[in-house]
């Protein structure tokens, strides 16, 4: 446009050259020419920058157009940024020490740090039910959760007052929301869910999209801490019995006698041995003798509380630790449990020397019978040496 302009000014230019000519050679035209003439070369002019004007204009929204992508493309990449991080985050957080819960407090943490004015929740079904909030509390209703599980996809939702379905999200004040299930195996195990109550926070598909980017590495996550998790059990189990093995005991045992021993608070000690087992051993079998230690082990965790701990100390013999607890109660759980096992109806006990399958304890207590983890266990070992001494199946303490 500037071009054309710039060419009417040209030939006005040389029009007006024309006509100085043509009066300097005595070469006169009527005055109505000349009148004619310079109103066409004013409206030429204002038609020239008219279109100049138009043209400029037009450039100028097209810049502002091109400045406004630019502008979505840098917040889009900004959010990418925002988004690489948050996964960046969650793979940092991620160690082989953390326990499932941690792990998942870790990955709602991340999440939170991307929609920081929003409520995420992150829910876990069946067994391993677990639920992790950040921002204000939401319940989610039994239909959305059906909707997602059945469906097993995201569901984006803006304006929730419109829909009948989700109107208690409405009565709790969230306007926006987006629930993207978690799928392991084609199976749902969980949702993640953001939660608005901004009335003008509209969520997009572009946010769905970065919530769906997020679940894969969750699930992943989540996958990998279970498999940690059964790991570290399996370490700390007795393969047989299922109870803790002996080196998780006397890891677990020092610590907490220390702990106790640097509040002054009681920790009592028992150690058990199954009465004349070899002979039921030799009697009944290996396989035989095996259940029975399974089903001991089941008794005595069954009939502790769950701050006690049980372990498989080796052979037929275990050992309890009862955290803040006295001698006086420590002996009468222990007599609970020796009841138990003498009324407990093992395959073939009726062979046994005194016809019946019975436990002996030895008890032992902090502070009165030890200052030290290890004379605790050699005061609770000798007590159990005397139980057995006097006839079995009883309970004695130091």
């Amino acid at each position: 446009m500037r071009t054309f302009r710039n060419f009417i000014f040209l030939v006005i230019c040389l029009f007006v050259m024309f006509l100085n000519y043509q009066l300097l050679s005595n070469v006169l035209y009527p005055p109505l020419f000349y009148l004619i003439t310079f109103e066409v070369m004013l409206l030429s002019l204002m038609l020239a920058d008219l279109l100049l004007f138009w043209g400029q204009h037009q450039e100028i929204t097209a810049l502002k157009r091109e400045v406004d992508r630019q502008r979505l493309t840098i917040s889009d990449y900004q959010v990418e940024s925002k988004l690489l991080t948050t996964l960046r985050d969650m793979m940092e957080h991620f160690r082989s020490d953390y326990s499932l819960e941690e792990t998942l407090e870790k990955i709602v943490d991340s999440v939170a740090s991307h929609f920081h004015q929003e409520t995420v929740i992150l829910q876990l079904f069946g067994e391993k039910f677990y639920r992790v909030v950040r921002g204000n509390e939401v319940e989610v209703t039994q239909e959305v959760l059906e909707e997602v599980v059945i469906r097993g996809h995201p569901v984006l939702i803006n304006n929730t007052g419109s829909f009948s379905e989700y109107q208690r999200f409405n009565q709790q004040k969230i306007q926006s929301m987006i629930i993207a299930p978690l799928v392991r195996s084609r199976d749902v195990i969980g949702l993640l869910g953001v939660f608005s109550g901004q009335p003008d926070r509209r969520f997009t598909s572009r946010d769905l999209d970065l919530l769906r980017m997020v679940i894969a590495p969750t699930c992943l996550i989540i996958e990998n801490t279970e498999l940690f998790e059964k790991t570290r059990i399996l370490a700390i189990t007795d393969s047989l019995t299922q109870v803790y093995n002996r080196g998780h005991f006397e890891r677990v045992f020092s610590q907490l006698f220390s702990d106790f021993h640097r509040r002054n608070e009681p920790v009592s000690l028992a150690m058990c041995d199954i009465d004349h087992f070899k002979n039921y051993n030799d009697t009944n079998g290996h396989q035989a003798g095996d259940k029975v230690l399974r089903e001991i082990a089941t008794i005595l965790k069954k009939g502790t509380k769950g701050s006690d701990i049980v372990a498989r100390y080796g052979g037929e013999e275990f050992v309890i630790i009862f955290p803040q607890t006295t001698k006086a109660n420590a002996i009468k759980i222990c007599e609970d449990l020796r009841l138990k096992v003498q009324q407990y109806p093992f395959l073939n006990e009726d062979f046994q020397p005194e016809k019946d399958l019975t436990l002996s304890f030895g008890v032992a207590s902090f502070p009165e019978d030890a200052t030290s983890p290890q004379e605790l266990l050699k005061k609770a070992d000798e007590a159990l040496y005397q139980a057995k001494n006097r006839g079995r199946n009883q309970v004695v303490a130091q």
